[in-house]
């Protein structure tokens, strides 16, 4: 399974549809392979975040209104720069239904930890 960050993004804001079709577009995948493909991007996703301990901190962090806090526990976590980890929380609060949209950003997949 190839999934690239684009479709990662439409999955994690919800939009599976556009995430199937830009995953049949960019693979030449037929309907059902494509749909099994996003199913299991879906669920690695949700084991990923339910596993990990730092987003769990994190989580705890921004219910309590302390994102500067959970900033510097993402940037230790996933050893990211100040943008990237700010971008990762903001994508988490939103997540988390504890701020609306903004154009332009999704970096849910950097809550996977590199190799």
């Amino acid at each position: 399974m190839n999934v690239d960050n684009d479709v990662l993004d439409l999955i994690s804001t919800g939009q599976d549809n556009d995430a199937l079709e830009l995953h049949k577009q960019r693979t030449g995948a037929d309907h059902a392979e494509a749909s099994a493909h996003i199913q299991a991007a879906k669920q690695l996703t949700h084991e990923i975040v339910a596993n990990d301990p730092a987003v769990e901190e994190i989580d705890a962090l921004l219910r309590d209104r302390r994102k500067i806090e959970a900033i510097k526990v993402a940037r230790n976590a996933y050893q990211i720069g100040l943008k990237e980890a700010k971008e990762l929380i903001e994508e988490r609060q939103l997540s988390l239904g504890l701020r609306t949209p903004s154009a332009g950003f999704s970096l849910f997949g950097f809550f996977k930890k590199s190799a």
